[in-house]
């Protein structure tokens, strides 16, 4: 916890923006804005980030915990727990930086989606999601096969466990075959 020590030792005016370590659409946003430091993310009202079409909510709620991090404060949800409690940063290496179709539990649910660094996707949701989250797996590619095309074929495949947006209950098939992604691989 030594970099998040450091981290709240500094203000915020001494704390550059890593480009490369934030979202990839939230990045380009602070680049066209001009932004260096986190002094100037935080004096920018997230009323103008939301007039960007590649922002939304979930990067509002990254940012937020983004900033209270910076600042020292601890990562709260709207539940009021502290979200470093449940998944420390260093339980994150253990999700990898790659694309593909990507497999996380939630509870009885696993959401079904796909993105060009999963890890980064991953820490994402948690950041906005009050619960636990478990990286199961990753698909990264089927040889003639999309990766668009992949997630569409299992979100057509596990119609029947829908439950809302990308999740789905894991159950029958899709538990077999989370099963099958979290194995070690050999």
């Amino acid at each position: 916890m030594r970099g998040t020590s450091q981290r709240r030792e500094l203000p915020l005016e001494s704390q550059a923006v890593h480009f490369e370590a934030i979202p990839e659409k939230f990045a380009r946003v602070l680049v066209e804005r001009g932004v260096r430091t986190w002094a100037d993310v935080a004096a920018i009202p997230e009323a103008v980030f939301l007039t960007y079409s590649s922002v939304g909510p979930e990067t509002i709620a990254w940012l937020r915990g983004e900033l209270a991090t910076r600042r020292g404060l601890p990562m709260v949800t709207g539940s009021g727990i502290d979200e470093s409690v449940f998944q420390p940063k260093r339980a994150y290496a253990a999700v990898p930086v790659r694309s593909g179709v990507y497999f996380i539990r939630c509870g009885p649910f696993v959401k079904i989606g796909l993105a060009t660094n999963a890890r980064r996707r991953f820490v994402n949701f948690q950041q906005v999601i009050p619960f636990r989250l478990e990286f199961v797996g990753i698909i990264e590619r089927v040889e003639g096969r999309t990766l668009r095309s992949l997630e569409c074929e299992y979100h057509a495949r596990f119609k029947h466990l829908h439950h809302v947006g990308e999740w789905f209950r894991e159950e029958g098939e899709l538990a077999e075959l989370c099963a099958q992604l979290s194995q070690p691989k050999p």
